[in-house]
This record gives C-alpha cells, structure tokens and sequence, in this order.
C-alpha cells in the first residue's frame, strides 16, 4: 500500500465518528458548541477491547469490559474535523473553524510504555519476519517505525556498521545509529544483492512498508506480554541511553527531535513499566 493510499484509510477511518455524529449538517452551520457537544459524546462512548485469542475462524473476538476512548483518540478525530474546515476555509466556501476555537483533551505524553530486556527477547522470539529484524532496528538504534521502513540501501556503511538517520520527510539529520550486528550479518548474508531499493519493502510492490500491526498483535499473542505500541521500542532505546550514562544533546542527535526539551522526558519523565505501575527515573 503506498503512503498515499495509507493516509486515505486512516482518515476514512478517523472521520467515521464525525461522520455519525453531525451527519448531513452543513460545515457553515456547525458552531463551536457543537463540536463541544461532539467532544462529549464521544468522551461518554465506550469500546470494546480487542482480545488476543482468535475465533475457529480466525478472526480477532472482542471480549472484556467495555472501556473508555482514549484522550488522543477523540483529539485525532477533532484534527481531522479542523483539516477539513481548513480545507474549505482556504477555498472560500466556509469563512470561519469553529474547531480553532475548541481545546483538545490533554494527553499525558510523559508516559511511555518501557519493554524490558526479558519482554524484549520472548517478543523477538515470537515476532515473524519481517518484524523481527524491523523491532531489532527500533530497540536498538531509537529509529521511528517510518524512519526504519524508509531505510534505503545507499544509507547503510555496512564496512562501519551505521546508518544514517533520515526523517519521514527525507529531511537527513546529523545524526547516525550503529546497526545490530544480527542485522548487519543478516543484510550481509541474505540482502548481498538486493533487488529493491528499501531494506524493508513489501514483496510486491517492494514500496517501503506501510504497517506491521497484524504481525505485532500476533508477536503479542504467542510471547503473552503485556500491550505495548512498537513505537514504544523507540522510548526503550532513549531510557536505555539514558540509563547507561548517554548525554541528553546526542539522544536528541539520535531521535532527531527539534527542541532538547522532547528529550528531557527521557530523564525525568514517569515511566509506565510491564506491570501497568510508573516509576521515576
């Protein structure tokens, strides 16, 4: 699936709750108050979790307590709203958002799910290919998961066993992350003449990967570890810096934030630990 086409669904996706909740009502007819309203009909909705046991036909069953929607759940859904709004106003066809003037739930981003080096090694065990060399990447050098799928060959020294770090929007960074060495064999033994230009790229098309959340769910499952994102690799990979005496000005080099204040989180930031309590650094 190219990018493109990823963005499409995931905004399809986002858009289906606005969609119910203010179905035909012209967009110069909705008011701040009604997005308001929307805010709080879907802070009161609740879902049902999805369970890591499969059906005889193999499809996921949700079971469990329903539970409420996360902040940034309902926060994406308003960004979505506020790009359309943005859209039209640009076009003249409405004059005002009314979602500027609405604040968005606030999100505890100081939290981050931290995988231990035990959770770490019965996930990889579990993880299929590509995911498994694709999380090795992550844990082991803070990459995005959009940074690692977008990893292209020229980008590998693999005499010096670096590569170097490109955003998402192919904006290179001074920065650069030393390969595992398990991966490096790996490109070494089995990419020695590769056909694609990514290292990570779907057999068809060979465009860089879009998602691994199916192959991450199922890695999940068979190692029974508690949830937790694969972005959440990449938090792992900065406590671990942290931790093991690494600097605060190259940890920012290496995740390519834009301020050094994303990355002091990393250093006093609460940390939510397998067990679901949190722990100061």
């Amino acid at each position: 699936m190219s990018a493109r086409l990823h963005a499409i669904r995931s905004y399809e996706s986002t858009s289906k709750a606005l969609v119910k909740f203010f179905g035909d009502k012209p967009l110069d007819q909705i008011e701040p108050a009604d997005v308001e309203k929307f805010k709080e009909w879907r802070s009161k909705q609740r879902i049902k979790p999805r369970s890591q046991l499969k059906s005889k036909n193999n499809r996921e069953t949700s079971t469990g307590k329903p539970t409420i929607l996360r902040p940034a759940t309902i926060n994406r859904e308003l960004a979505v709203l506020k790009i359309i709004f943005n859209f039209y106003n640009r076009r003249d066809i409405v004059i005002k958002n009314p979602v500027s003037r609405v604040k968005f739930y606030p999100e505890d981003n100081c939290q981050m799910r931290v995988v231990s080096t035990d959770e770490e090694r019965l996930y990889l065990i579990a993880a299929s290919q590509p995911l498994q060399d694709f999380a090795t990447v992550m844990v082991d050098t803070g990459m995005r998961p959009e940074e690692v799928a977008r990893i292209e060959r020229r980008n590998v020294d693999m005499d010096q066993g670096y590569v170097f770090i490109l955003s998402a929007r192919q904006r290179p960074l001074n920065a650069k992350s030393r390969l595992p060495v398990a991966f490096l064999r790996y490109l070494t033994d089995v990419c020695g003449n590769p056909m694609g230009e990514y290292l990570f790229a779907t057999e068809t098309t060979q465009n860089p990967l879009t998602t691994l959340k199916t192959a991450h769910a199922g890695a999940l499952r068979r190692s029974k570890l508690t949830n937790f994102r694969l972005y959440d690799l990449r938090h792992t990979f900065a406590t671990r810096f942290i931790e093991t005496g690494g600097d605060i000005v190259t940890l920012q080099a290496l995740l390519g934030h834009s301020n050094i204040q994303m990355v002091t989180r990393y250093a006093s930031g609460t940390l939510i630990q397998p067990n679901g309590t949190s722990s100061k650094l």
